[in-house]
């Protein structure tokens, strides 16, 4: 009897928001997925987008809640506190989701395992109260490298698009030995 009461307890206390993502996936068409953008290897303090889309049959009845990213090795942010929405068709049925976007700026060389990222939402259903569910994502890994020839050095800058200026105060006609000059390099990275 004692068992039979302490199972009871069990089932009433569990919240409704505990289940896994395979089951809620299975039964109320509701997935997440995460992916990296760029894929494969990333440089040094290359941006990486991770991309968590979480996709549903039935309408949200509030907006997904995702969590704080803390991963060493790299600065991880949430830019955009609104997720982007959009909608979908998978086997013949209409699907809503929201994408939202975490901004990864490694710091350091090596794997950086991203781990799984649980989001938090709540779906409609009909004439019944919303449904709360936690959904995770996979892990991820992100592998990082040096730029080549950046070895040796402390510090870099990883970009895309970088414009090296060079400007000297005199045009160096009338040197004479002695003489100084000031010599200005100027970085712009976007």
């Amino acid at each position: 009897m004692r068992l039979f009461l302490i199972a009871l307890l069990a089932m009433i206390t569990v919240p409704s928001f505990a289940q896994t993502a395979d089951k809620m996936g299975t039964d109320q068409n509701v997935k997440i997925r995460a992916y990296l953008e760029p894929e494969g290897d990333v440089y040094i303090g290359q941006l990486v987008r991770l991309w968590i889309e979480v996709t549903s049959a039935s309408q949200f009845a509030s907006a997904p809640s995702y969590p704080d990213l803390d991963l060493s090795g790299a600065i991880a942010i949430l830019p955009d506190q609104f997720g982007v929405n959009f909608s979908d068709t998978s086997q013949g049925k209409s699907l809503i989701g929201q994408r939202q976007r975490f901004a990864i700026i490694p710091q350091r060389a090596g794997t950086i395992r991203i781990p799984p990222v649980t989001v938090r939402l709540s779906i409609t259903r009909d004439d019944q109260d919303p449904l709360r569910i936690s959904l995770s994502t996979e892990a991820l890994d992100l592998v990082v490298t040096r730029p080549p020839g950046t070895e040796k050095l402390k510090h870099i800058v990883t970009t895309e698009n970088l414009l090296v200026e060079e400007r000297f105060d005199r045009d160096g006609k009338d040197f004479k030995v002695g003489d100084a000059i000031t010599r200005t390099i100027v970085l712009q990275a976007k």
